[in-house]
């Protein structure tokens, strides 16, 4: 494991300053961004790398419940979500019945996104696993 690595990228000010709902990117309030990262050539050797980063991040988010769930005013968990240029297929696909994706990534965006969605691809011809869904 030793392609392996946690990057710790510094957040805040004009990053911050920038209104939650003005972009698609609402955690706005952040100090740090986290990439979880590992590389690796063998093919031979993905499940023992992908379960290695899945247990780490799982403790690492241990107290939020295994992922950087969002904080409420209820919960303070210390996290705000994940980063959609990060992407993370284990938190789920656009196939799946309820996601974590556009929950994480989103937050309260999402719904607004989709109207986007709607109007300028109601075919769904752009998309990808973690794509906006239609509403």
């Amino acid at each position: 494991m030793s392609q392996t690595l946690l990057q710790v990228d510094s957040y805040a000010c004009c990053i911050n300053a920038v209104a939650p709902g003005a972009t698609a990117v609402p955690q706005r309030d952040s100090i740090l961004k986290c990439q979880y990262q590992t590389y690796w050539k063998e093919r031979a050797e993905d499940p023992l790398h992908l379960q290695y980063m899945r247990d780490f991040y799982a403790d690492v988010y241990a107290p939020a419940g295994g992922i950087p769930e969002i904080s409420d005013a209820v919960h303070d968990r210390g996290t705000d979500g994940a980063y959609v240029n990060y992407p993370d297929t284990d938190l789920g696909v656009a196939s799946d019945p309820d996601p974590a994706y556009p929950r994480l990534y989103y937050k309260g965006n999402y719904a607004r996104l989709q109207e986007v969605k709607k109007y300028w691809d109601p075919k769904n011809h752009f998309h990808h696993k973690q794509s906006i869904r239609l509403p």
